[in-house]
């Protein structure tokens, strides 16, 4: 992942970020039926704060540049995906 000093000057001025964000008990169940065991922690503390870091991240993303960043609610996407991703 490029740092956000990092986008403007290897992307150009067209990149968006994309912030998507699914129910959190959604996503540990998911963790377990990828079967990623090896790449993320096997003890739901660790995969709690694996989680939350990466929301932490995603939100300071959308801070940081809010005229580039939109979020993205997964469970909207999956029921109505053009209601949910604007043009």
């Amino acid at each position: 992942m490029l740092h956000l000093d990092d986008r403007d000057r290897v992307l150009g001025a067209e990149w968006l970020f994309v912030h998507v964000v699914r129910n959190p008990l959604d996503t540990l169940a998911a963790i377990d039926e990828a079967a990623l065991r090896g790449s993320v922690p096997i003890e739901w503390d660790g995969r709690i704060a694996l989680r939350r870091h990466y929301v932490v991240a995603g939100l300071a993303g959308e801070l940081a540049r809010p005229d580039r960043a939109f979020r993205v609610v997964y469970e909207g996407l999956v029921v109505d995906p053009a209601a949910t991703v604007p043009d």
